[in-house]
């Protein structure tokens, strides 16, 4: 098959490293992949990333001089997620999308990993125009929805056109896909479809990733509503245990970080807590394999952290509604503990305490994420599309 995948900007963030997983493994099954995606800040991306798959058709969106940087100014109070800044060229986007690459438009299936990325091929989703198969890879609610929870004050003349324009992007769309069954659901109860689950992929040690080192681990991109203070929560009342956190992933609201580090240090806890940015992927995967265990302070959906920390024998401690325990067992591959409370958190991790314990479940999980392989996941998807 000839696969056009529409990716979201180059981020720090699991969307993007999805897009690419999976452009590399259809392109390794042999398919004809062309990736399109804005030029600003791939490079830098591709370089922690590891690179780009060279067998993968890469299609790069230029900004626009000076329209690009004039956009970017009226539009800056919008392009906020999770407390900071989205680096998003919207013009490059649309008017490089417009000048896309013709081995696009000849497609048989166009793959757009969130309705934003559509932006950059709106002349390809008319379908009465061409008879390209469009599909809706979606990982969280829609973006209009969205913006009024990040900026409740938002005005309706902002959110109404971007609540039109994903509305006809459904309306030309023939497959929706989910990566969690939440997402799933907001998109359903808005525009009454229903997608198909289609989880990421995750690539497991060939080899037992044992023993494991002294720390717990926390990653994610944070922000207020994930709740990094309990953490510290956790960790002051671990304070006799030899135990030491790693809190890793990104950070974009820079003062909710400096507040964290801060009471890092009020709280006593600098000797037992360590911040950690903007890893490479060869160091991300090495801290997933000496990571005692995988900590969640909220039942968030199943993220791609979830799956690549299987994949290095690491044991989960998450809440009882976390999407996690839809593919992982409670007392097999890790714990169920009650969000909020510590009692609850520090019972499960003294669990892991028991040598034997903590290797029965690394490699319990361990061998469970080979069922999560990125080749299972585009057999997966393979499926979908033929």
């Amino acid at each position: 098959m000839k696969i056009g995948i529409l990716s979201e900007p180059p981020r720090i963030r699991s969307p993007f490293k999805t897009a690419l997983k999976q452009a590399n493994g259809l392109a390794k099954k042999g398919h004809e992949v062309h990736f399109v995606v804005q030029k600003r800040n791939v490079e830098n991306i591709a370089s922690i990333l590891g690179g780009l798959p060279y067998s993968v058709d890469f299609l790069t969106l230029r900004p626009v001089p000076v329209l690009s940087q004039i956009v970017d100014f009226f539009t800056k109070p919008y392009r906020y997620v999770e407390g900071g800044e989205i680096d998003i060229d919207v013009v490059g986007m649309l008017v490089s999308g417009f000048l896309i690459n013709r081995k696009v438009s000849k497609v048989d299936w166009l793959i757009a990993h969130s309705t934003l990325s559509c932006i950059q091929a709106v002349n390809l989703f008319g379908s009465h125009v061409h008879k390209i198969r469009k599909v809706l890879y979606l990982y969280d609610m829609p973006i209009h929805v969205m913006m009024k929870i990040v900026h409740p004050n938002v005005k309706n003349c902002v959110v109404k056109p971007i609540k039109r324009f994903e509305t006809w992007i459904v309306q030309n769309t023939e497959l929706f896909l989910c990566t969690t069954f939440e997402a799933a659901k907001s998109w359903h109860n808005i525009f009454r479809i229903t997608p198909t689950i289609v989880r990421p992929g995750c690539e497991p040690s060939s080899f037992f990733p044992y023993p494991k080192k002294d720390y717990i681990l926390s990653i994610t991109s944070w922000e207020p509503l994930r709740n990094p203070f309990f953490l510290l929560d956790l960790m002051e009342n671990l304070i006799r245990n030899d135990l030491k956190l790693v809190v890793a992933g990104r950070w974009q609201d820079k003062l909710l970080l400096k507040r964290f580090k801060t009471s890092v240090v009020t709280r006593g806890l600098q000797d037992k807590v360590s911040v950690v940015e903007n890893l490479s992927e060869g160091s991300l995967i090495e801290l997933y394999r000496g990571a005692r265990c995988m900590v969640y302070p909220i039942g968030a959906p199943l993220h791609t952290t979830a799956l690549e920390a299987s994949a290095q024998g690491t044991p989960i401690i998450a809440p009882c509604r976390s999407e996690v325990w839809k593919l992982f067992e409670h007392g097999l591959h890790g714990f169920k503990v009650t969000e909020g409370k510590v009692d609850s958190y520090i019972d499960a991790i003294s669990k892991l305490q028991d040598k034997k314990m903590l290797k029965k479940l690394s490699h319990n999980i361990w061998r469970k994420s080979y069922s999560f392989t990125w080749d299972a996941h585009v057999t997966r998807l393979e499926n979908l599309l033929s």
